[in-house]
Formats: structure tokens, C-alpha cells, sequence
């Protein structure tokens, strides 16, 4: 789950930077499962702290773990546009 997490959260920001050192250089709080960084606005201009309701995380969730690499690479889609949409709605 985590692993997942952290690759939703880097998708949003693209950096080359290491992410604590993105985090910090712009004051932003390290994310958690209970509240994340959230970009929006070209270049990621502005940032937004959010987090997802319990039944939004098992949704999210409940798309993994997958049976094969071909359904994990759905789940994976799944998970970032479900994710996305809830996000979207804050």
C-alpha cells in the first residue's frame, strides 16, 4: 500500500530531486496515509493539502493485489484515476 502511495503522490510532482529535499525546499509537510500534498495549477504553482476518507482508501485498496503483471498494470490505471477523482472533489 505504501509503495503505491508513494508513487500516486510523486506522479502528481515530477522532480529530480530526492522527495524529502522537494518537500522541504518548499515547505511543504511530508506526506502521510491520514494527509498528502496535492499539485494543481501549471508547474505544480499550487499546493494543496488533502486526504481520503477511510472508504475512499479501501476502495483504492481493494484493487490489489493483482494476479497477473497485465492486471496489476489495470489496477494500477484504476487506482491513479480513482485517486485522482477523489482528490479532484476537495
Amino acid at each position: 500500500m505504501w509503495r503505491w502511495l508513494a508513487i500516486l503522490l510523486l506522479a502528481g510532482c515530477s522532480t529530480t530531486a530526492a522527495p524529502d529535499r522537494y518537500y522541504n525546499k518548499r515547505d511543504i509537510p511530508a506526506p502521510s496515509i491520514g494527509s498528502f500534498p496535492s499539485c494543481r495549477a501549471y508547474g505544480c504553482t499550487k499546493i494543496d493539502m488533502v486526504s481520503l476518507s477511510k472508504k475512499e482508501w479501501r476502495q483504492i485498496k481493494k484493487l490489489f493485489p493483482a494476479k497477473s503483471p497485465e492486471k496489476e498494470r489495470k489496477a494500477i490505471s484504476k487506482s491513479i484515476a480513482l485517486f485522482e477523482k477523489y482528490v479532484g472533489a476537495k
